[in-house]
């Protein structure tokens, strides 16, 4: 009997040479639409271009669709501009991947609160 199951891919480790930093200022988020600005970096401090960089937010209770969102590319500093939607008030996580050309990856996870306007 043969089996339709995918042999498992190996999970990435994350590279601690990466530095990838969520540029936030101290605002309230807010539900709608937002800009989410990040900044990717090696690890002698140069910006990296032409990597993805990938964004789910989950809210800490059960039952609500994730939001996933993703830019590629960068700027020449290293800045990566994800749109993303914030689709109600409350208690989020969210997930930052950046997956570079190589290969290599990081990720970061933040906890943040989002008002309803």
């Amino acid at each position: 009997m043969s089996s339709c199951r995918q042999s498992a891919q190996p999970t990435p480790t994350p590279d601690p040479d990466i530095q990838l930093e969520w540029l936030r200022d101290d605002a309230p988020l807010h539900v709608g639409m937002d800009a989410l600005v990040f900044l990717l970096k090696n690890g002698r401090a140069e910006p990296i271009r032409g990597a993805v960089i990938e964004v789910r937010g989950d809210m800490t209770h059960a039952g609500m669709v994730p939001v996933n969102s993703k830019a590629e590319g960068g700027t020449e500093d290293g800045r990566y501009v994800v749109p993303f939607q914030w689709t109600m008030g409350g208690d989020w996580i969210v997930t930052v991947r950046a997956t570079l050309p190589d290969g290599r990856i990081a990720q970061r996870r933040y906890e943040v609160q989002v008002r309803t306007p």
